[in-house]
């Protein structure tokens, strides 16, 4: 992955995807015409400069936004980090010309500061329709709804809450807790089947304001474990998420009410991905499915019948442990 966002060198080396796909057309005589137009882009400078100006671009703009996908991605405390993963997007769109690696190449192909300029203004109406499409989606009520639950998950986050300081987190912000109900009214109302109560009714949210003061104590007294500076993005969560969940059982006695309450938000996706990977394996593993619910829930049970019911399942119990 890392090496996918170096474009110079990447355009450089011959063992890239592009230039191993040139020379393995040109041997097998496949794919010429393909091949033919990867080739005069290399061999035509002008073309060159305005791949490497698209990739610069790509890396600049895809960079923070791929990150982001595969962040929420995942699950557990991935939840209570969401709001400040989107937070750095939106200062990020906010910022609109922040592009070094683009600005980079631009200063290596000329001197030229009017053309400098001129490129540059390109460029950034490249990308002025995907930072258009970002404003106007975080706009659409469904997003509204979205961010405010990640905004009140955030209120379970002890580095967010550290951050912030004694003085900056009144028990108000619990108060933002009521968009879950919002969300499970808006299921409703799309005939989305919902079998739960309201997650946080004004009588809990109550008890949980009783709890703040000495949660909020615990916060700032935290010794949070210190990420090493060289550490990818990925390691550096892992290292903190793991710190979350450790201050959460650790403190459970404490603040049971409020504990209670994270355990449900930590069941929280922020990200659909992971059910979609499901259903795709699911119809490699059984075939295309016509009715997803249903039928769905056919395929399971009659799979995990067949899985405890089977006269050979002592050996697939032991399979895990096998070399």
């Amino acid at each position: 992955m890392t090496r996918r966002w170096q474009p110079s060198s990447y355009l450089d080396d011959p063992n890239t995807d592009a230039s191993m796909f040139v020379a393995a057309a040109e041997a097998s005589g496949r794919a010429k015409e393909t091949a033919g137009k990867l080739q005069s882009y290399f061999q035509d400078s002008s073309k060159m400069g305005a791949v490497r100006l698209q990739m610069c671009l790509g890396k600049d703009v895809g960079l923070i936004f791929c990150t982001l996908t595969y962040f929420l991605e995942g699950d557990g405390p991935v939840v209570l980090f969401a709001n400040e993963k989107l937070v750095e997007a939106d200062n990020f769109v906010a910022q609109q010309d922040d592009l070094p690696f683009s600005k980079a190449e631009i200063m290596k192909q000329t001197s030229d500061a009017r053309t400098r300029n001129t490129m540059f203004e390109d460029l950034l109406a490249r990308v002025k329709p995907a930072y258009d499409y970002w404003k106007l989606k975080n706009a659409e009520p469904e997003m509204v709804l979205s961010r405010a639950m990640f905004k009140a998950a955030a209120c379970f986050n002890p580095y967010h809450i550290k951050a912030l300081g004694r003085d900056n987190v009144p028990d108000s912000l619990l108060d933002m807790l009521s968009a879950f109900n919002e969300s499970k009214a808006h299921m409703a109302d799309s005939q989305i089947h919902v079998s739960v109560d309201e997650w946080f009714t004004s009588a809990n949210i109550g008890s949980l304001k009783a709890e703040w003061p000495a949660y909020v104590d615990l916060c700032c007294q935290w010794q949070d474990p210190e990420v090493e500076v060289d550490d990818t993005p990925q390691k550096k969560f892992e290292v903190r998420g793991v710190a979350v969940l450790k201050f959460w059982r650790g403190n459970t006695s404490v603040i049971p009410e409020l504990s209670d309450a994270c355990s449900q938000i930590l069941l929280l996706k922020p990200s659909s991905a992971t059910n979609e990977r499901i259903f795709s394996l699911l119809m490699r593993f059984f075939g295309p499915m016509s009715g997803r619910s249903r039928t769905l829930v056919d395929v399971i049970m009659l799979t995990l019948m067949y899985r405890f019911n089977d006269p050979t399942r002592s050996i697939w119990e032991s399979w895990p442990d096998q070399d």
